[in-house]
């Protein structure tokens, strides 16, 4: 990702639902949209991976993860209750608190501040 001045976080979600018991993927990638779109057909020509979907694509004015080539995180949403459907497949995951912050990127952005002071 450095290569590709590609920025972003992913995590390992597991939870109460059947379809997080196996886990899936969530992940946040910045940089150029020619660079993502790139690396999007490069993902979903992986057999690795599945069920692979684009949630969001939309230009940003600064990074949220500037030095993270990609920082990697498991979250089990048995011990964060609140954020139980968050991470379901559907418009959830694009839900925004009452600053119109998107609640996912907010919460994956504390894994990056606590690892940046050094406290994950």
């Amino acid at each position: 990702n450095r290569n590709r001045e590609l920025t972003g976080y992913l995590v390992l979600v597991r939870g109460s639902s059947d379809t997080q018991q196996q886990g899936l993927f969530a992940q946040i990638l910045e940089g150029s949209k020619s660079k993502l779109e790139n690396l999007f057909t490069k993902i979903l020509g992986d057999d690795r991976h599945s069920n692979v979907e684009l949630l969001q694509l939309k230009p940003i004015s600064s990074r949220d993860f500037p030095s993270w080539e990609m920082g990697f995180g498991f979250l089990d949403l048995k011990k964060h209750p609140e954020l139980q459907g968050i991470f379901d497949m559907d418009a959830n995951i694009l839900a925004q608190d009452a600053e119109g912050q998107n609640i996912v990127i907010d919460f994956l952005k504390t894994f990056y501040d606590e690892e940046s002071k050094g406290n994950a």
